[in-house]
């Protein structure tokens, strides 16, 4: 079954109409031939959705699928074994604004005209032999921009995205994700963008000036040759029907006089056109005279004899003006030679060498009036300087005035999290040059014990503290986030007990906002999934597989139990698990 199906995809979004007041998601995920799995449909919800399993269930798979959707690299040796192609779908549900307006720009836009829950469709079909295919709403679509419209709709986590969060690039666009400040950080892109140029400008004049005076004469060359030339658009083509008429005029003189003999003078046939027009004119015009109603055909004659007239005199004028001149041939072969050759050193038309000519003559015009070009490059670089500095101070202090109030949230989002001694200091540095990003350097500073000196998160974390305080970071930044889907690969890694807890309370509280997937191994996460899914392996023919399915009542006591105690539930784990769905709901 294909979501390019408008009518299963539009039911769809009629079922979830009315529970999706405000929010945007992913609705289906539908995988088919990709690693080791055979067919899988998984149907999301709204708030928190877990995946659970074994190690080595699928669940990373699934979540690789996911990438690959989103325009992850796609290879042939993903694909199933004994399947010629892999199928990767996702259907979303309610997209936001900026996702339509995305669609909108790149002709992408779904046909449906129902503004209330139309469907966003992608997918993916990854082959054996030949080329991956890549569609949006039935259209075809690229890899680059599957991963512009996948930054719209979903954020990924994972020990990958953990990892990034280590580099200051990231840490500082953390701090800018939370700052209410993008007027003054695109003010500064552009202004960024404007020294950049201006340096660059600068920079090409100050090159060693031996170079400059040998590029000179090479130029001084090029431009002459371009100028002497006088070419003019489209002189190619009139030239080249010139030629072909000169070195024909023989012949086209004597198709032209055969055209007049045949049609009217007849010196060579024996009864031109002409005559036998006028001769059935006569005739036409005396049945006439007995059948007035065929007057009509009597003056078609008579207008058609006038028209072979006109025909044979335009004829002859064509054939005065075509004279053989061997002369003027041989201009025509020079010229036309000279524009071949200028258009196989500057361009593939007259009109690219002409662009040409004046770009060259532009650069000549900088190095002879090189010390001025250097005084105007000098003054606008100055300028460009000054306004960039005065946009990143801006920027800076807007950033420094922000990051109090994100590390105080910070470190309230890090207790929640068993993490009650934790301390963040965001370290705001000068950099030594612009950058894209401005004049700052950031660095995330932590402390997660009493006493000691905060130091870079890199060289303080664990891989159970990190994954709680990107959490902690990715809960406080919510409330700014207009990407709807949120999807955490084992954000739980490393820890246990009231901590596990403790995330499992976050991550349900942020599931308020927007929706949340997440891969876990801790049944206090799982239990509170407002949709519980359970990925299973299985070996059926000597084929293995991989199958998810939701769980449900007495399904999902048993999934969080097998968590508790492993693959054999007892009554002790088997009461734990009933206690901890309780209370998570």
């Amino acid at each position: 079954m294909n979501f390019l199906n408008w009518d299963r995809a539009k039911a769809i979004a009629n079922r979830w109409r009315v529970s999706l007041i405000c929010l945007a998601m992913l609705e289906v995920l539908r995988i088919s031939n990709f690693a080791i799995i055979e067919q899988v449909e998984l149907e999301f919800s709204r708030g928190l959705t877990v995946l659970t399993g074994e190690t080595g269930a699928g669940k990373s798979i699934i979540l690789g699928a996911f990438r690959i959707l989103l325009g992850g690299r796609a290879t042939a040796d993903m694909v199933r074994t004994g399947a010629a192609r892999a199928n990767i779908e996702g259907l979303f549900l309610r997209v936001s604004d900026a996702v339509s307006e995305w669609l909108a720009e790149n002709d992408l836009a779904s046909d449906d005209t129902e503004a209330d829950g139309a469907p966003l469709i992608i997918r993916r079909d990854i082959v054996v032999e030949g080329s991956s295919r890549n569609y949006i709403n039935g259209r075809s679509a690229s890899v680059a921009q599957l991963r512009e419209l996948g930054l719209l709709l979903v954020d990924m986590h994972g020990q990958n995205e953990n990892s990034r969060l280590y580099t200051p690039a990231a840490q500082l666009q953390v701090l800018d994700s939370f700052g209410g400040y993008s007027a003054d950080l695109v003010k500064y892109q552009q202004e960024y963008e404007t020294w950049r140029r201006a340096r660059a400008r600068f920079e090409s004049l100050s090159t060693d000036q031996g170079d400059a005076q040998r590029r000179k004469d090479f130029l001084e060359f090029q431009v002459d040759e371009i100028t002497q030339a006088e070419l003019r658009p489209g002189e190619d083509e009139a030239l080249e029907g010139e030629r072909r008429r000169l070195a024909n005029a023989e012949r086209l003189r004597e198709i032209c006089a055969a055209v007049r003999d045949e049609l009217y003078e007849g010196e060579q046939i024996e009864t031109p056109a002409a005559t036998l027009v006028g001769q059935a004119a006569k005739l036409l015009a005396d049945l006439a005279t007995m059948d007035p109603d065929q007057e009509s055909l009597a003056a078609e004659a008579e207008a058609l004899r006038f028209a072979l007239e006109d025909l044979v005199e335009k004829v002859r004028d064509y054939e005065d003006k075509v004279l053989g001149d061997p002369e003027r041939l041989e201009q025509v072969l020079t010229r036309l030679e000279l524009i071949r050759d200028l258009k196989r050193k500057y361009g593939g038309t007259i009109e690219q060498v002409i662009a040409t000519g004046a770009a060259l003559a532009a650069e000549l015009n900088d190095i002879v009036n090189h010390d001025d070009a250097v005084k105007e490059a000098t003054a606008n670089l100055e300028i460009a300087e000054a306004a960039a500095g005065k946009a990143a101070q801006t920027l800076s202090a807007a950033r420094r005035k922000t990051a109090a109030e994100f590390q105080k949230q910070v470190e309230a989002a890090m207790r929640d999290l068993e993490l009650p001694r934790a301390v963040l200091k965001l370290d705001l540095q000068p950099a030594e040059t612009f950058t894209a990003s401005g004049l700052d350097q950031a660095e995330f500073l932590v402390s997660l014990n009493a006493g000691e000196t905060p130091r870079p998160l890199r060289k303080v974390a664990s891989g159970g503290e990190v994954s709680r305080i990107m959490l902690a970071i990715k809960s406080v930044l919510a409330k700014r986030d207009q990407v709807p889907t949120l999807i955490f690969d084992e954000i739980d890694t490393g820890i246990s007990g009231e901590a596990a807890a403790r995330v499992g309370e976050r991550l349900q509280l942020l599931a308020k906002s927007h929706q949340v997937v997440c891969i876990t191994h801790l049944p206090q996460v799982a239990a509170r999934g407002d949709l519980h899914l359970v990925v299973e392996k299985r070996t059926d023919r000597d084929r293995t597989s991989s199958t998810v399915s939701p769980a449900v009542g007495e399904q999902r006591i048993l999934a969080v139990a097998r968590m508790l105690s492993g693959t054999s539930v007892d009554a002790e784990s088997r009461n734990y698990a009933e206690k901890l769905l309780q209370k998570s709901s």
